[in-house]
């Protein structure tokens, strides 16, 4: 669902759209590749029966970590617009408090521990806070609209994006690989909780982080060639800040 929206805000609010689309990706990307390298257990898969089938790793929550960076994204984009103090404050409230019930529900359907949700949540709150100094970050600025200047420049930093994310999440896959045995008996206890066509994979962490840097590459050549861009300028915004 979020591979189709996220695109369709790129044409209805291109700015917004396109850091929405950076940090939804980007933070899917670390939240694969921290789930591949903890291998963590879902609570289906060991002494408790979860009301779903997880087919990957628990740790971190992805539900949790998406809502917290996305959601205080949201706030922090509607705090930074000529809003009222009392619309300030009711943006970063519902933010938390959707965050937080995104996160608590996770554990209601015994799709992760608590522990995993909290450090979900916390690794969302990091991203968040990280991207948003980054994009505040004046240099920083200047430098990615100069490698996104042209069709070449683009090119050449979806190849970039590409080969450092790719290496790093085989690196995860590597790690995992060699130090660690999937136990038979999680896959044997998720077997009660999943259907017949659900299966655990040990290592859909890795088709997750390989997605994420396949769409980050593409939005980053997409400005190259211009295309982006031209739709942002038609609405009379800025792509990049």
């Amino acid at each position: 669902a979020y591979i189709a929206e996220l695109p369709m805000l790129l044409f209805m609010w291109p700015d917004f759209g396109t850091q929405a689309f950076v940090l939804f990706f980007g933070n899917l990307f670390f939240n694969s590749v921290l789930k591949t390298l903890l291998h963590a257990p879902r609570p289906s898969w060991t002494s408790t029966a979860g009301f779903v089938c997880g087919d990957e790793y628990g740790n971190p929550s992805g539900h949790a970590q998406s809502a917290f960076a996305v959601y205080f994204f949201i706030a922090q984009q509607i705090a930074s617009q000529k809003t009222s103090r009392g619309v300030q404050i009711f943006a970063w409230c519902a933010a938390v408090l959707l965050a937080a019930a995104v996160a608590a529900s996770r554990c209601v359907v015994g799709a992760h521990f608590p522990h995993q949700v909290l450090g979900g949540s916390l690794v969302g709150i990091a991203i968040f806070v990280t991207f948003v100094v980054a994009s505040n970050n004046a240099m920083l600025s200047a430098a990615l609209q100069t490698r996104v200047s042209s069709l070449r420049a683009g090119a050449i930093l979806a190849s970039q994006v590409s080969f450092v994310g790719a290496l790093l999440a085989v690196l995860a896959w590597g790690i995992t690989a060699a130090t660690f045995d999937f136990p038979e008996a999680w896959a044997e206890r998720a077997a009660l909780s999943c259907g017949e066509d659900e299966k655990i994979d040990e290592f859909g962490g890795l088709r997750y982080a390989l997605l994420a840097v396949g769409l980050l590459a593409s939005m980053a050549l997409g400005q190259g060639a211009g295309f982006l861009s031209s739709a942002a300028e038609a609405m009379g915004h800025s792509l990049w800040r």
